[in-house]
């Protein structure tokens, strides 16, 4: 995500994000546990965007919500980010990952089991600030998408090194596994919020769009970034045998010969850097970059269409830019 955008929703949510960090360190703390307070601040301090969270403030800002509102709007916002960085937690120990964010993995530094016990501790605390919305639809979104991500997870495992997914399997995965997170954002602080039914339903479906094109720009960008970009060496979906958007256009645009080709390098057991380089020249020479960049630029139309029914204010200009943001990207790639 666009670094300026993120530090104008930072600058006008200061106070707020200032509660929000006091609520996220007070709530992943142990009287009893040393190690599950140094692994959950470990996570919870690396640096993250906090774009969730965000999300969830500026969509009650929309709505100039009182004291009361904003709080309830603060409680979830912790609730968001725990749930969260529980799912970081796992994902590392599932892809055996080393460094995030630029960071060493808790995993790589404590271990697989003390990663996947405090996962569930912060999961648990999420629910704990969820309970003080005193919102029943609240909570049932949010129950609702802790599951769908947990049922992700496992969805994808069950999809590695499959080369027959379809365009529109991969948006449903995607979209569990992470871009409902988003919309859950944006949907439930708009309740708290008590916007009308066809502002909840555009803020559901912005938050929808964006957790894709989210999504989508980082499987893009995993292929075609550096390791300064990244923060990590580029191409780890591919060496985890993780069939993302690019290699799904491919598929459906080379020759069957190239196809072959693209077939017989995901099925070997040892993938190498000439292996990921072969795929890269075969990407190159199909334009898959600016054909999987397209199909982002789909996304970034659906999030905005209808949403001149948001009131005009500061914080639905940011909501606009940061959309808009990822054409800029897109066109500087």
């Amino acid at each position: 995500m666009d670094k300026t955008i993120i530090n104008k929703f930072i600058e006008n949510l200061n106070f707020e994000l200032k509660e929000l960090n006091n609520f996220l360190l007070k709530y992943s703390q142990s009287n009893k546990a040393n190690l599950l307070s140094k692994v959950s601040y470990h996570i919870i301090s690396s640096g993250g965007k906090r774009i969730r969270p965000l999300l969830t403030i500026a969509s009650c800002k929309l709505f100039n919500p009182n004291q009361t509102t904003l709080k309830k709007c603060l409680d979830l916002a912790s609730a968001i980010e725990f749930i969260h960085n529980a799912t970081l937690l796992h994902d590392d120990v599932v892809d055996n990952s080393n460094t995030r964010r630029n960071n060493i993995t808790a995993n790589h530094i404590w271990g697989n089991k003390s990663s996947i016990l405090v996962g569930d501790f912060l999961f648990s605390q999420s629910f704990k600030q969820m309970i003080k919305t005193k919102n029943l639809d609240v909570l049932q979104i949010l129950a609702n998408t802790s599951a769908e991500i947990a049922e992700a997870e496992v969805w994808q495992l069950e999809l590695i090194g499959r080369l027959d997914i379809e365009f529109d399997e991969y948006i449903s995965l995607i979209s569990a596994k992470t871009a409902n997170l988003f919309s859950a954002a944006c949907l439930c602080s708009s309740i708290l919020a008590n916007a009308n039914a066809k502002q909840k339903e555009i803020l559901k479906n912005y938050g929808l769009n964006l957790g894709i094109i989210f999504q989508i720009n980082d499987d893009i960008k995993d292929f075609f970034s550096t390791f300064e970009e990244l923060g990590k060496e580029p191409g780890s979906d591919f060496f985890e045998n993780k069939i993302t958007l690019p290699v799904i256009v491919a598929l459906k645009n080379v020759n069957k010969q190239d196809f072959i080709v693209i077939e017989k390098i995901f099925n070997k057991k040892n993938k190498k850097i000439q292996h990921f380089n072969q795929l890269l020249s075969l990407f190159e020479k199909y334009d898959i970059k600016n054909k999987s960049y397209k199909i982002l630029e789909k996304y970034i139309q659906k999030a905005l269409t209808n949403f001149d029914v948001i009131p005009d204010s500061k914080y639905k200009s940011l909501f606009i830019d940061l959309i808009l943001s990822y054409q800029i990207v897109k066109k500087s790639q």
